[in-house]
């Protein structure tokens, strides 16, 4: 039994439901592969006295269950309980919700939509849903037509990760293509509109690509280093504000117009730092190449992806001391110390 009343009822296989008690309830289909079910409850909602409930659900293949904590940490404690049962190869998870937690930009349903681009990348066909009347698609800082776009290009994807920003209705997610002869790494942060009816609509696909010919690029080498990195959930005591996770970011990428502040900046030890495919282990600073004092060229036209739950910030910029060359760069932060830097540079070398 969860605060307020909510109660777990399980079902089997066959989708046949085990009768357990009173105002709380999961639907559960029958699903012929393995997947995970998550059903979401408001049991405190009331019309005329007749409790209502309010759902929403979001299923995914088991092999994505990975998702699971860093979607239910999204969700704070004063507004969800929840529960993990499993029976055979389905994972049950209830939450209760009150209506606070349901106005938000739910993370599921903002993954669900990361991994329809995904989709959408890996087979070159666009999905209705980043096709809305009014949608933006920039590709390296430039306005584009999204019919005509990378979108349109079918890619074998061998590697995504994602972050997710429900303040501000948006995901970034990094795509790895190491085919050798058409690869690319691809960094995409995706921006919807919360509408009245809680479905999201795609208002911008902005995208910086780099390919053969960019700045350190070496798709194979990429994927190396990012499989072996960690970007799983972060406990709460680990947790930093998104003002906090903001003000680093900043703070490294004002480094090439004011670089006498590098000593400002909290780094982890160890700091591993990847600029296309060229990695540098142990600390940040090794290797940084910063102008003179006074010498520097600001990075400006900055847009922010801020997801606390992993201690992530991924910031879409023009790299200043690059010409204004298309940039991105993503933080990994824990316990207020920086530890991952990655960047993206649409720049030939």
């Amino acid at each position: 039994m969860f605060p307020g009343g909510v109660t777990i009822d399980l079902f089997g296989t066959d989708g046949l439901r085990s009768p357990n008690g009173d105002n709380g309830r999961i639907n559960v289909m029958p699903f012929s592969t393995a997947c995970v079910h998550i059903e979401f409850e408001d049991n405190n909602k009331c019309i005329n006295d007749n409790p209502v409930s309010v759902s929403t659900s979001f299923s995914c293949p088991l092999q994505h269950s990975q998702y699971l904590p860093a979607y239910l940490s999204h969700l704070s404690l004063e507004n969800m309980a929840f529960s993990i049962q499993s029976i055979g190869n389905i994972i049950f998870i209830l939450a209760a919700l009150t209506p606070s937690a349901l106005a938000i930009c739910q993370w599921g349903s903002l993954r669900q939509m990361t991994d329809t681009y995904i989709e959408s990348q890996t087979f070159g066909e666009l999905d209705p849903s980043l096709l809305p009347k009014d949608v933006i698609y920039k590709e390296n800082n430039k306005v584009v037509d999204i019919k005509k776009g990378l979108l349109s290009n079918s890619l074998k994807v061998d590697y995504s990760h994602t972050i997710v920003d429900q303040t501000q209705c948006a995901t970034y997610t990094k795509l790895v293509v190491a085919d050798a002869k058409n690869p690319y790494v691809i960094g995409t942060q995706l921006s919807y509109n919360d509408t009245d009816d809680a479905e999201l609509t795609t208002r911008l696909v902005d995208v910086i690509v780099t390919t053969t010919g960019d700045s350190w690029f070496d798709a194979a080498q990429t994927l190396d280093h990012v499989q072996a990195e960690d970007w799983s959930s972060l406990a709460r005591e680990d947790q930093d504000t998104r003002e906090a996770l903001r003000a680093i970011a900043d703070a490294y990428l004002d480094l090439w117009s004011n670089s006498t502040n590098v000593g400002s900046i909290p780094w982890g030890r160890p700091c591993s730092k990847l600029e296309g495919s060229r990695f540098t282990a142990d600390s940040c600073t090794a290797g940084l190449s910063l102008p003179e004092p006074g010498a520097g060229q600001p990075n400006t036209n900055r847009r922010y992806v801020i997801d606390e739950s992993v201690g992530a910030v991924n910031v879409f910029c023009e790299f200043g001391s690059l010409g204004n060359a298309p940039d991105s760069h993503e933080f990994r932060i824990v316990g207020g110390k920086l530890y991952y830097v990655h960047q993206l540079v649409a720049a030939k070398s």
